[in-house]
């Protein structure tokens, strides 16, 4: 059910693209915001199919890995141009800070972004506009640790843990809702690799999420 979803998902976000490129046609102000909108719920819907693609490859127990020796910082700077349009909706800013000389890190390269990518996602969403998230790299023992903190409301300590399983949810007045799936993805994807990942937060003090994965 998911691929068939995605299909004309895909093809819709596509469409939507082109008629928006003023290239192709010129429109209104009202016509290109209207349009904006539907571009944006399409693409949050096909987030959501290629979560639950994800989920699906995680349940049969079938997470294929090609784990290599990558650099840290280059997982980093793949997310962060997939993410540009998302951070750029908010006007929010990010700021890297990586640890010189760094070795490489063990790690599939894709499922790493990916993880990236959903909690710079989420650190977005949450996160009031025109602040900041700020990504550090560093080297702890025999692992690399990446870091992203933002400036929203926190997370009681309480859900620290819940919030990484399956379809849990975490109800806030910037929650749009979602399938409650992307965290517990992150979850399996950063432990099928040999890593660990968590969340240090407080209420009003914003989220650092935290993941490491071994040096290779």
């Amino acid at each position: 059910l998911s691929h068939e979803l995605k299909t004309p998902l895909s093809s819709i976000n596509l469409s939507l693209k082109l008629i928006l490129d003023e290239r192709i046609a010129k429109l209104g102000t009202e016509q290109t915001q209207l349009i904006e909108n539907i571009r944006q719920e399409t693409q949050r819907l096909l987030r959501f199919v290629n979560e639950l693609l994800d989920f699906s490859q995680i349940e049969t127990g079938n997470i294929k890995l090609n784990i290599t020796g990558t650099d840290p910082g280059s997982i980093v700077n793949l997310s962060l141009e997939g993410m540009k349009p998302t951070l750029d909706q908010k006007h929010i800013l990010t700021q890297t800070s990586l640890e010189p000389n760094l070795p490489l890190v063990n790690a599939d390269v894709e499922k790493t972004v990916w993880v990236m990518n959903n909690i710079i996602s989420n650190a977005a969403r949450f996160s009031p506009e025109g602040t900041i998230i700020r990504i550090n790299i560093s080297k702890n023992a025999g692992s690399i640790r990446f870091a992203v903190k933002d400036e929203g409301p926190g997370i009681d300590p309480r859900f620290h843990q819940k919030i990484f399983e399956r379809f849990a949810q975490v109800y806030t007045n910037n929650n749009k809702g979602g399938t409650g799936l992307g965290l517990a993805i992150a979850k399996d994807f950063i432990e099928a690799q040999s890593g660990k990942i968590w969340v240090e937060s407080a209420l009003g003090e914003g989220s650092t999420f935290i993941f490491e994965l071994p040096i290779a």
